[in-house]
């Protein structure tokens, strides 16, 4: 006659089984987050070579849209590419993952656009270029380009302008000498993601050099040369060729 399992030795493979559990959790929800991690990668390159098809049929114009300009018609791109798996609120904050706060520092919820949780670095129009963006984009330059000009300057020229001459350096130089080493086409931004980390509640941090470097990369990125990087949200800071 068999002997069934007592009470006690029950205990011992529930107890068993709850630690393996313990153990196993963890791993897999690590998995999951790189593979997250790799599917919003993915959505990067994917979004990045529609833009690069747009310039080529656009006289070298980035459009003024993601979502709104690549989803479906001529670009075939689905809906779901422009949500980040990271994002929980699927692409209806305008804020895209970043503290709220840093609209009162940056403006970028001129760069929001409703269903997409990716940010577009470089679109074509004046209108999404704000007064900070001018002073940052061409505070290397002796004589800042203005909104009125015309054509008005954009957020694409801007990043034009930190390709060809890199950061400030020396304030008392002219012409060319002010600016550093140019950046690689590598690591210039043109599509951002912030959903990855969750954000400090005191805004963005790094207001000195030391500060922004001691930042965790939290921001995914995919460079004009369809490289996907992490970086600071101070990017040009980590990733200055005279540092």
């Amino acid at each position: 006659m068999r002997r069934g399992f007592t009470l006690v030795e029950l205990l011992i493979v529930i107890g068993v089984i709850a630690v393996l559990a313990g153990l196993l959790f963890p791993a897999i929800g690590l998995v999951k987050k790189q593979a997250n991690d790799i599917k919003c990668g993915s959505n990067l390159r994917q979004i990045a070579t529609a833009l690069e098809v747009y310039r080529q049929n656009n006289n070298d114009l980035f459009p003024l849209t993601l979502k709104g300009t690549l989803s479906g018609g001529e670009y075939q791109l689905p809906a779901k590419i422009f949500l980040c798996p990271f994002d929980l609120s699927r692409g209806q904050d305008s804020h895209m993952g970043r503290n709220p706060i840093w609209d009162t520092q940056n403006d970028l919820t001129i760069l929001y656009e409703p269903g997409s949780s990716y940010m577009n670095e470089v679109p074509s129009d004046p209108a999404r270029l704000s007064a900070n963006d001018l002073g940052f984009f061409w505070r290397d330059r002796a004589t800042p380009p203005l909104v009125t000009d015309i054509p008005p300057p954009t957020r694409a020229d801007g990043k034009a302008n930190q390709l060809q001459h890199g950061n400030f350096t020396n304030k008392n130089l002219v012409g060319y000498q002010r600016f550093g080493a140019p950046f690689s086409g590598s690591i210039v931004p043109i599509i951002r993601c912030y959903h990855h980390h969750a954000w400090p509640a005191s805004g963005v941090g790094g207001n000195t050099v030391e500060q922004a470097l001691s930042m965790p990369a939290r921001v995914n990125n995919v460079s004009f040369d369809f490289n996907v990087f992490k970086s600071i949200p101070w990017w040009e800071v980590a990733l200055d060729p005279d540092l």
